[in-house]
Formats: C-alpha cells, sequence, structure tokens
C-alpha cells in the first residue's frame, strides 16, 4: 500500500502524502530532455491512467505486461528510476499484449455536500 492509500485506509501518519504529495521534479526534467513530452500520476491504477490519456489523445498504448517490472538499469535515462513498460501506438486503444484492456483502478468516492 502506497502512503496516499495508507492515508485513505485510516493510517494518519500518511496524510501529508495524499493531501501534499512531493512531485518527482528533477525526473521530470531528466525526462522531459530526454524526449518526453507527457506524464502522468498512476496511482490510481495503470489501466485507468492510460484510458484517461486515450480521451486526450488520437494514439493508443500497448503495454507489455513481461516488461512489468524492469530493472531500471534498463530505462534510458541517467538518474531516474523508471521502467518503460510499453510503447504508443497507431490505433487508438489500450492494449496489453495485444489484448484490449478495460479501464479499472481506483475511483475515488469524495464526500458530497450534505453527507
Amino acid at each position: 500500500m502506497d502512503g496516499a492509500q495508507a492515508a485513505l485506509s485510516g493510517y494518519e501518519g500518511f496524510w501529508q502524502r495524499l493531501i501534499a504529495p512531493q512531485p518527482r521534479v528533477a525526473a521530470g526534467i531528466a525526462l522531459n530532455a530526454a524526449g518526453a513530452t507527457a506524464m502522468m500520476d498512476i496511482s490510481d491504477g495503470l489501466s485507468l491512467s492510460l484510458h484517461d490519456m486515450l480521451g486526450v489523445n488520437e494514439c493508443g498504448f500497448a503495454v507489455e505486461t513481461a516488461r512489468l517490472p524492469l530493472p531500471a538499469g534498463n530505462f534510458p535515462v541517467a538518474g531516474v528510476e523508471a521502467t518503460a513498460i510499453g510503447r504508443v501506438v497507431a490505433e487508438h486503444g489500450v492494449f496489453a499484449d495485444g489484448t484490449p484492456l478495460p479501464a479499472r483502478g481506483y475511483m475515488h468516492r469524495w464526500a458530497e455536500e450534505g453527507e
């Protein structure tokens, strides 16, 4: 369980990780310098996040599940701890090993006014 999820699960010692996440600015700068043009927090789930990105792009995304995760040394950006898990593809959709991947992940349930 990550820190934000721990806070949502009632562990008050992790509350700051939920309400004040720390962005990885140096990693973002290094990835941008290496050619990355988009990045996204996927803490709600990889599939759901890829479907979110699908909604604003004409391309698609192909995940290669055998590459989850790779040793950090296989990623091409020095100083950035990350894992390459797939590629952008021409076909509009999200795929895992060639099969359509449904949009599943953590769905936030924020309290509505009056609750």
